[in-house]
Order: C-alpha cells, then structure tokens, then sequence
C-alpha cells in the first residue's frame, strides 16, 4: 500500500500534476489540503474518469480537504462533530476495510498571542477530543496533512533564526507532541531519526533555492502499522514543477496489506518490460552485449570507394529474424585518413542510401571515414511481405519503444565495433529527419559522440504527432481511440513534468509511459552542454519550428541555422549542409 499526502493550494490549479503523482507513483490513498475550492466545484468528474473515488470537504478560494483512493471508502466523517460550529473546512476522514485515513489542514495561526493563534491551539485540542471520541489506539489510523508546526530543531533550516516565529514555538510544538501521545508515531522519524529534510519552502526570498524550509506536512501511523511501514519519501522534486505548491508530498509505502482491488506496480523496485524482448531494468534499457555474435565482415568496393560490411547479431531481439541482425558500412577516405569517422543517422526506405551516399562521396574526399547501420526494420532487416521502415514508426507504445530503444542499442553496439576493430578516436554524427531525433538520444546517453548535427531533427514526439503533418494518420487512429486534442495537451503537460523530473534528479527515473524514455527531450539535460549543431527547415511542417525549440532550449540553446528548406526538399541542399556540419566539427562553427 502507498499512502501520500499533500498541501496542494489550489487544486484546479494543480491537478495534472495530482493526477501524474497518483500514476506515476501508484498511489492508493491521497490526502490533501488546501484544495481551495467548494464542493460544488470540486473536480470529483476528473478522478472518476480515472477510476478513482474522491472525498471532500471545501470552501472556494480557502482551506478545503479532500481524499482521494483507488478503493470506494466505507464512510465518510466530515469535521469535528463535537457540537461546535465549524466555520472551516479543515478535517475529513474516511473508511476502507479496516484502515482510517484522516486529512488535515491545521491553522496557520497568524503572529504569537493573536485571534488565528489562539485558535490554531485550540484546533490541536479538539483534534485530541476528537480521535478520543471515535477511535482506538490499536486501530489502524494514518493522520495525514500540514500541520503548520515544525516538531523539532531537525525540522528546520535554523532554529535560532526562526526562534520566537510562529509555527515554531514551544506552545505549538508541545500542542503538537500531546496529540502525537494519543498513539501516534511520526513516520518519518522511524525510518530517519536525524535526517533533515523539509516539506515547505516559502514562495519568498529565493527560500527553496537556499533551502530554508521547513518541515510540516506529516503522516502520522498507529503501533498497528509500524511493522508494516516500509520507506517514507519526502517528494522535493514537486517543488521544481511549473507552479508549484509552496509544499510538497509526503508518501509513505507499507507491506503485507492486500487490500486494494487494482493492480499496482511496485515503482521501489526497477520496472521490467517484457513485449517481445528480454526482460530489461530500466536502468540499463540502452545496454547492449560487448561481444559480436555470428560477426561477419566483407571488403568491397562502390562507385569507386572502398567499403567494409558488416553484420553481427543484435543485442536485443524482436519476433522477426529478419531484423535481429545488425548491417554496418564503413567507407574509407581515398587520400590520407585524418583520424575521423562520420556516424550517418538516417532511416533509409530506398534501395539507395542517398543521405548516406552524400556523405560518403563529401567526406571521404576529405579524409574523413563515413559509418552508418541499417536501422531496424529497414532494408535488409524489414521482415517478410513488408516494406522498408513499414514496422518501425507504430501507433502501439510497446512496438515504437521496441524500434526507438532497439535503434539505439545498435548504434551503441556499433559504435563498439568501431572502437574495437577500426581504433576510431573521433567519432562525429550527423542526422538527418528521424536520424537526428535518434541522434539526439544517442548523445545523451553516450559520450563517444564527439559532436553531432542535427539535420531537421526535434524533441518531443507527442508534439510531433500531434501538430506536425506526418502525424496526421496516426492523429486519425487516436481520435478513433477516443482521444482528443485536450487529452494530447494534458499528456503533453505530465511528459514535460516528467522531463523536469529527470532533470532535477539527474537519472532516469520510472514511468508507466514507455515512450517517454525514448524521446530526446528526456535525455536532453545528459547531453546539456555537448557538441549539437541545428540545422531546420523554415517550411518544415513535419518537424514542427515548436518541438524544435522545445529542444534546442534544453540543450542550451546551441547554434541553429535555418535554411529555405521543407522537409522533403532537403537533399537539394545536401552540399550546403554538408559544408556547414564540416566546419562545425572543424570548430569554424
């Protein structure tokens, strides 16, 4: 089970980022606070579409509580029903099975010895009355919400400058202790007895940038659950999305309760994919094998160049044996090599590599070497009955992943080989179309790329599919799926927090969208500040001018040059371009 709770200030304002928390970290049991909205404009619809159950008590434009679970709650308890009068939403409390989830919101309390003050410690009172009157200590109680009180000098950035500030005092903080001795235990502090951590930055004064926090969002358990707690998550990384809560959410994961009807996948441990392929972590999904099985080289010669060809089987296999073999070319420079090799990334359809061959006849000449591979399900590796490049671009998460991740491992696999058998020391990329979107991938995940163009190449497939006219088809099926235009801008809104997530963190991190970890907008921070130079179309409708400066802000805004160009009457500016890439691995550009 995993149980969370957040102050979320405002939900309307933040509810893509609730429901992307509830996803992505498979949440059973939300608490929230601050919902700021009354219950007739409570957005119950929304999680109902989701599948999920919400509860809620609020008041519009202030305080409001609410929670939201996977599972129908047995009952719900609204307020105190102590016979005082309350004049705001600041309590509810649920029922599932056996498990009572309570949310609260407690009182700011304005300035020491003031009206909000004093009422702020006579909410801890009624709240102690309030769990003597309709629970039991050995039940199985989670007390959720911001309590506006820092416990001790560890919940704190400095005790001596907040010493004698609201939601710091001894008053508050004994209030506090006395409710957490009905039966309470602080979660956190089981799990971490000194960790400083904290759940509150002020909007003010660079307070999250300097992390002067505090820590006062809290879930509190019963003796019953302590064996069960398993970790405890303080979530920072919420405070770094667009518009973010001034609080961010506290999760809380525990074994051997069985009592929610969904599946659930455990985000704690890495995520496995199995769709037609080895199972892999999602740690490693660009691994590839260093040794070159049933390796196969040939020396041959073309229109006057000398060429090697290669084949060794894939790392990764599909259900096509077709395509579960790597081809590679190497071409070799007629005059005096000069120690680099040019990685051609292009999807080729025709029988005739007219990118590749471009790049050949330009740079060999040079002294240049010029490398590309077959990509999967394209030319020799294109199954049976299809043609070239027919199964690589699908509509289906599973099969896209496969070819993206698959493209990628055989880029990396090659690289290897150039490495091992050809002594590359320099090794410079140049995409063209999907090429440069793999090229982008590849730069951010491996560093043997010296410097790489992008040759009408973006982030962001979403986008991609959505505004440019390539997509039009695939837009076609998914408006048949029951998909809408206001369903792609609120993915297109989770895929962007998701990537300011990896940012933030520095890794990769889970997800239940697939497609995410194939899109250059998520490796973008990784190959932030490398080599890439932009080279796009003014009338490209296909690569979108927006997707592409989607990426090319998060690669640091490197050079961009645009050129008169659409997208498919590009190989009439071949020679331009070709120059223009020479001179930036040059260091002329």
């Amino acid at each position: 089970m995993k149980v969370a709770t957040w102050n979320i200030n405002s939900i309307k304002l933040r509810i893509e980022p609730l429901l992307y928390l509830i996803k992505e970290f498979d949440i059973d049991v939300i608490c929230l606070q601050e919902t700021k909205v009354n219950d007739e404009n409570f957005p119950k619809e929304i999680f109902e579409r989701e599948g999920l159950f919400s509860s809620f008590s609020g008041e519009g434009g202030k305080n409001g509580v609410a929670i939201i679970s996977k599972i129908q709650p047995k009952f719900e308890r609204i307020g105190f029903l102590d016979g005082e009068e309350d004049t705001e939403r600041r309590l509810i409390a649920i029922k599932i099975n056996d498990y009572y989830f309570i949310s609260v919101y407690v009182p700011l309390g304005g300035v020491k010895n003031s009206e909000r003050y004093f009422y702020k410690l006579k909410f801890f009172d009624r709240l102690k009355r309030y769990f003597n009157r309709f629970y039991k200590k050995n039940e199985n109680i989670f007390l959720c919400g911001d309590f506006n009180v820092a416990l001790d000098e560890k919940d704190v950035y400095d005790p001596i400058e907040l010493e004698g500030e609201v939601g710091f005092l001894k008053e508050e903080r004994d209030k506090l202790k006395d409710l957490i001795s009905w039966g309470f235990y602080d979660s956190f502090r089981l799990k971490y007895p000194d960790k400083k951590e904290f759940s509150w930055w002020d909007y003010r004064w660079d307070s999250y940038k300097k992390n002067k926090g505090m820590r006062l969002d809290y879930i509190f358990i019963t003796d019953p659950l302590i064996d069960k707690l398993e970790d405890v998550f303080i979530l920072k990384n919420f405070r770094e999305i667009e518009k973010p809560s001034d609080h961010v959410p506290i999760l809380i994961k525990l074994s051997s309760i069985l009592w929610c009807t969904k599946s659930s996948i455990n985000k704690n441990k890495v995520i496995e994919f199995n769709i037609g392929m080895n199972n892999i972590d999602i740690k490693r999904i660009f691994e590839y094998d260093n040794s070159f099985e049933d390796l196969i080289t040939k020396e041959d010669k073309i229109r006057g160049f000398n060429f090697k060809k290669i084949k060794f089987r894939s790392s990764i296999e599909s259900k096509y044996e077709e395509n579960n073999y790597v081809y590679g070319y190497i071409f070799y420079p007629k005059n005096r090599f000069n120690g680099k090799n040019i990685l051609a990334i292009h999807p080729v359809h025709e029988q005739y590599p007219a990118f590749e061959y471009s790049c050949v006849f330009y740079f060999t000449r040079l002294g240049y070497k010029v490398s590309y591979i077959t990509l999967p399900f394209h030319r020799e590796r294109a199954p049976k009955g299809t043609r070239s490049g027919e199964l690589f671009l699908s509509n289906n998460d599973n099969e896209y992943f496969f070819a993206m991740r698959q493209s990628i491992v055989d880029l990396r696999h090659f690289i290897q080989f150039l490495k091992d058998n050809e002594d590359e020391k320099e090794i410079y990329g140049i995409g063209l179309s999907l090429g440069a979107i793999l090229l982008n991938i590849l730069m951010g995940v491996d560093n043997r790329i010296i410097k790489g163009v992008s040759l009408m190449g973006a982030g962001n497939i979403l986008r991609l599919t959505w505004e440019g006219i390539y997509g039009l088809s695939s837009r076609i099926y998914y408006k048949k799926q029951g998909l809408s235009f206001e369903s792609y801008k609120k993915e297109l809104k989770n895929f962007i927090n998701y990537v300011d997530m990896v940012k933030n963190r520095g890794e990769i991190i889970e997800t239940y969208k697939l497609w995410y970890l194939v899109d250059p907008l998520t490796y973008s921070s990784f190959n932030n500040p490398r080599y890439v130079l932009f080279i796009n179309g003014l009338f490209d409708f296909v690569i979108t001018k927006r997707a592409v400066y989607e990426l090319w802000e998060r690669l640091g805004k490197p050079k961009l040059i645009w050129i008169p160009s659409t997208h498919y009457t590009i190989p009439i500016f071949f020679p331009y371009v070709l120059y223009l890439s020479k001179r930036f691995f040059e260091n002329k550009i």
